[in-house]
């Protein structure tokens, strides 16, 4: 059983504002400039307050927890920033699995909406459409793979501190077939994928799970239509993800054609 309240107690000294702050730096810019004529050294002054200044916001990103997902002090994942702070809303943060140079801090999409997930965009949406006979996506572009701008090691890192990742995609077709085959009840001929862990995998197959939002390529459209995935990966299979590349299985002729935007991949 809890007793009264005691008194209240005395009010405390009132901490320092920025305004205070600005002040104190401005002080210190005069004394440095008192001996010169004040007239030719407006410009040095400001400049000199605006370096002060700077170095002062700096220092406080780097102690306190003002700084955490900022590019002077990143957090080690979107998780990590949601606990240490809880007000923020869904947004970019930076991101610095490696704890090491910031350097390659990365800019993520941080959904604490979905509890702190850690959501990496890929560099180019790729949404163009080719027609090349189970061709990779990439080889039309000339490209190695799909690139998200994130170094490789940090990547990993992100999959070691996780429990599981998703990515979603829209896949838009003319007479090609992205997952289910309706005329002959099969997915043989569903899309193949490039995993990270340098595998190929075919849609539905047993390397992940698969959730279709909307199949509109299952009965061969003659007109333009899109099938909308989910591929999320856990376990031992969580190096599946990201995609680095994408063929279709089902090419039989020129008139056919695809084309896809690719999600970002949120790593949880």
């Amino acid at each position: 059983m809890n007793g009264k309240l005691g008194p209240k107690g005395s009010i405390g000294y009132r901490g320092r504002t920025w305004q205070n702050v600005e002040d104190e730096i401005w002080t210190l810019v005069n004394k440095t400039f008192q001996r010169y004529n004040s007239n030719e050294t407006v410009k040095l002054r400001q400049q000199l307050f605006d370096e002060l200044r700077d170095l002062a916001v700096n220092i406080t990103l780097l102690t306190t927890e003002v700084g955490h997902g900022s590019k002077m002090k990143p957090a080690r994942s979107c998780k990590d920033l949601m606990v240490v702070r809880p007000g923020l809303g869904d947004g970019d943060y930076y991101i610095d699995p490696n704890e090491g140079s910031t350097a390659d801090a990365f800019l993520a999409f941080c959904n604490f909406t979905a509890g702190g997930e850690t959501c990496v965009i890929p560099e180019r949406e790729r949404s163009s459409e080719v027609n090349a006979p189970r061709v990779w996506w990439n080889v039309a572009y000339d490209e190695r793979e799909i690139s998200y701008g994130v170094k490789q090691g940090q990547i990993k890192l992100l999959r070691y501190f996780s429990k599981q990742a998703r990515q979603t995609f829209v896949f838009r077709c003319l007479e090609t077939i992205a997952a289910h085959d309706a005329n002959r009840n099969t997915s043989d001929n569903a899309l193949k994928y490039l995993g990270d862990d340098g595998n190929v995998h075919r849609l539905l197959d047993d390397d992940a799970n698969y959730y279709i939002h909307k199949d509109g390529c299952q009965i061969k459209p003659t007109k333009k239509d899109r099938t909308i995935f989910t591929i999320t990966s856990s376990g031992s299979r969580l190096n599946v993800l990201p995609v680095r590349d994408f063929a279709i299985g089902d090419f039989t002729h020129r008139d056919q054609k695809f084309g896809m935007k690719i999600g970002s991949v949120c790593f949880s």
